[in-house]
């Protein structure tokens, strides 16, 4: 899958993420794991699959069986994960903030942040920044999932 995305000059899309991280998961599984918790988590410009495995298989031999899982992972999805979660383009990285300008800018002006409507992107990541708020309160690109869009 690497491969064939350098060959190309395509990144790594989530559909192709998403295949590997299943494989890893299966491997996991046929060596006797109980998967627990597998979430999809949107960080704006990717969605991370993430999940716990446990659940003790009957062997006497589990350091050995957990260092088969952290083999599925390695086999499976390490370096697609990785290739994965790259940043995006310049032309991807404008798409995605674009899509969520308006949403920002409505954030933003929620929490009496001073933007204008036509400020550049790195102007409005440091007017969200410098706002005082309360310690336990997130600011607008943690509250839309574009912490790693900044």
């Amino acid at each position: 899958m690497i491969e064939e995305s350098l060959e190309s000059g395509r990144r790594i899309v989530f559909e192709q993420y998403k295949q590997a991280k299943e494989a890893e998961i299966a491997c996991v599984e046929e060596l006797g794991f109980d998967i627990v918790e597998r979430e999809e988590t949107s960080h704006g410009a990717w969605t991370e699959i993430t999940y716990l495995f446990g659940g003790i298989p009957q062997s006497d031999e589990l350091d050995t069986l957990v260092d088969e899982a952290d083999a599925c992972m390695d086999r499976h999805a390490r370096f697609i994960e990785l290739a994965y979660q790259t940043a995006p383009s310049i032309e991807e990285r404008d798409e995605l903030r674009n899509a969520h300008r308006e949403e920002l800018l409505a954030c933003l002006k929620r929490d009496g942040v001073a933007v204008n409507e036509d400020s550049e992107w790195a102007d409005l990541v440091r007017a969200d920044r410098e706002h005082p708020r309360p310690a336990e309160d997130q600011n607008c690109f943690e509250e839309l999932g574009l912490i790693d869009m900044g």
